[in-house]
């Protein structure tokens, strides 16, 4: 019998933990950042092994995506750059909250490719 390796979960698992970190830790360098979120999920040692593309594990990286889709839903900033914080309209917000905000950030891009496929079968016709 061989034991998995439990997967890495995926990017928006690590939504809450990225939004709580730097709550609690204020602004961070990028690298620091992506450290402290990993660390705040809890992985297994094997979950941290896995590689991912680049020098990062698969762990960091996602850690990564969840601060850029973080920021795209208008929760963290990183106006300097390479440093991460939380803006004012994270404060109060709940984890379903971050997750509703996901839902409709990717339901508002999925419209626009459909308009847009649209606009090029219009003009192409």
């Amino acid at each position: 019998m061989t034991d998995s390796i439990p997967a890495v979960p995926p990017v928006r698992a690590f939504y809450w933990s990225a939004l709580q970190t730097l709550l609690r830790l204020g602004t961070m360098e990028r690298t620091a950042a992506v450290k402290a979120i990993v660390e705040s999920m809890g992985l297994a040692g094997d979950q941290l092994a896995i590689e991912g593309p680049g020098r990062e594990s698969l762990a960091e990286y996602r850690a990564g995506w969840a601060l850029s889709h973080l920021k795209l839903m208008g929760l963290v900033d990183n106006a300097e750059r390479g440093n991460w914080q939380a803006l004012p309209s994270a404060k109060g917000v709940t984890e379903d909250d971050v997750l509703e905000l996901w839902r409709d950030l990717a339901r508002q891009r999925r419209e626009k490719e459909l308009e847009d496929t649209r606009q090029t079968w219009l003009v192409g016709a």
